[in-house]
């Protein structure tokens, strides 16, 4: 896979540039990946390139969480040092849609008949799982169904 490939190597380069930062970061995804792998192959799957991004999509989100707390507790520092994880972390997947796109996605689909939150909800998660955040979808679908 040419992700984990390209993972791998700046996990090397970080150890050459002594970047504890990127070398933590990707030591971490790349343990994610791996337990991943192991989970799978006890169900006899094979890890897709589609499973790798989720899995680097998760630990982003689990770091913008992390963000909003130490925000909460103004700690600093810690915020830093998350958002640049969290700017590691966001080489390796798809930049997520913008506003306009989402707001264009739900005029289109409204214009098919789907006018209700769940049907919406369901259904741009379904087709744009990782180029979406489920938190701004769910906040324009609101806006734009009062």
């Amino acid at each position: 896979m040419e992700i984990l490939d390209q993972i791998k190597n700046d996990l090397k380069k970080a150890q050459l540039d002594k970047d504890d930062l990127t070398l933590q970061t990707l030591r971490l995804v790349l343990s994610e990946i791996h337990n991943f792998e192991i989970n799978q192959r006890s169900k006899n799957q094979q890890i897709l390139l589609d499973d790798i991004l989720l899995i680097i999509q998760k630990e982003i989100k689990k770091r913008k969480e992390a963000k909003d707390l130490f925000l909460k507790g103004n700690r600093m520092d810690l915020v830093n040092q998350t958002e640049n994880e969290i700017k590691i972390l966001s080489k390796y997947v798809p930049s997520l849609l913008s506003n306009e796109e989402i707001l264009k996605i739900i005029n289109d689909l409204r214009n098919k008949g789907l006018n209700d939150f769940n049907s919406l909800m369901k259904e741009i998660m379904q087709n744009y799982k990782g180029r979406v955040d489920g938190k701004e979808v769910k906040k324009l679908i609101e806006q734009i169904l009062q």
